[in-house]
């Protein structure tokens, strides 16, 4: 390289001024700068491949990104359909579904739950679900099983419990409440009607039987058992000619039937027949 230059130089100074210190310096200062200019085309080069590879490597980012967009775009298309399913499954049924966390916390609910909370997002996400069915001094003693009154939905409720396991760890627990406060009523209102059956016919001194719209027997107080020496199996189903009269008075019993069918209240003095076959007045 050196050779080269000095060949060069050789075409603008003879040997002679080459024995001159000038021409020294000045053949010095153009090997500098040809080097020089060699090592900045060697780094030009060195940065050009660099800048090459930065900008393949940039390109592989970008394609990754439009690749991990249009993954995330498929991702949140999914997450829509799974949110459609559920409000339009869950949603419709009439039961109150709360989804809990292993703390028991609420992370999902359905519409049902919603309406009988009364309640924003806000005041149900997060929070604990007895604090939410229970007034506070009794959140902590009660269980949430079977069928309960739950003051928080001001109602009674049957409460079924399903945890969801993984890996053979609680992840979290799906309660559904299904509202039975009419079923409650009806049975508390049974049984109403019953103590009141009871104190007004089954303690009653009166012989008493109850007859269905086929003028059957249904039923019978023990007054009337005590009397006429029946049980209530002997007589159930059956017509009251058949039970306690005999020809000397069916008619008349037929003829009391037909008026109490249309509405008529009978009253009389009559006999009818015991289970021995003896009349009773």
């Amino acid at each position: 390289f050196a050779g080269t230059l000095y060949q060069l130089a050789g075409a603008y100074v003879c040997d002679r001024c080459l024995a001159l210190p000038a021409v020294w310096l000045v053949l010095v200062v153009m090997l500098a700068g040809a080097y020089a200019g060699y090592r900045v085309g060697s780094a030009r080069d060195e940065d050009e491949k660099l800048v090459a590879k930065l900008r393949f490597g940039l390109d592989k980012a970008g394609e990754q990104i439009e690749k991990d967009k249009v993954e995330f775009s498929e991702f949140e298309q999914q997450n829509q359909t799974l949110k459609f399913q559920w409000e339009s499954t869950f949603d419709a049924l009439p039961d109150l579904i709360f989804v809990t966390d292993i703390e028991q916390k609420v992370v999902r609910y359905n519409a049902a739950a919603a309406q009988h909370l009364a309640l924003t997002e806000q005041q149900i996400m997060g929070r604990p679900l007895k604090s939410l069915l229970f007034k506070k001094e009794d959140t902590i003693s009660k269980v949430l099983k079977g069928e309960m009154f739950l003051p928080g939905l001001e109602g009674h409720f049957n409460v079924e419990r399903f945890p969801i396991q993984y890996e053979g760890a609680l992840r979290a627990s799906v309660y559904f409440l299904r509202w039975i406060s009419d079923k409650v009523y009806a049975e508390e209102s049974t049984s109403k009607y019953e103590r009141l059956y009871s104190n007004l016919v089954k303690n009653n001194p009166v012989a008493i039987l109850l007859l269905d719209d086929e003028m059957k027997i249904v039923s019978s107080n023990p007054a009337f058992e005590s009397m006429f020496g029946y049980s209530r199996i002997d007589i159930e189903g059956r017509s009251v000619e058949e039970v306690l009269t005999d020809e000397s008075n069916l008619e008349e019993a037929v003829n009391f039937s037909r008026q109490i069918l249309g509405g008529k209240v009978v009253q009389s003095l009559v006999q009818r027949k015991h289970k021995n076959g003896l009349l009773i007045d």
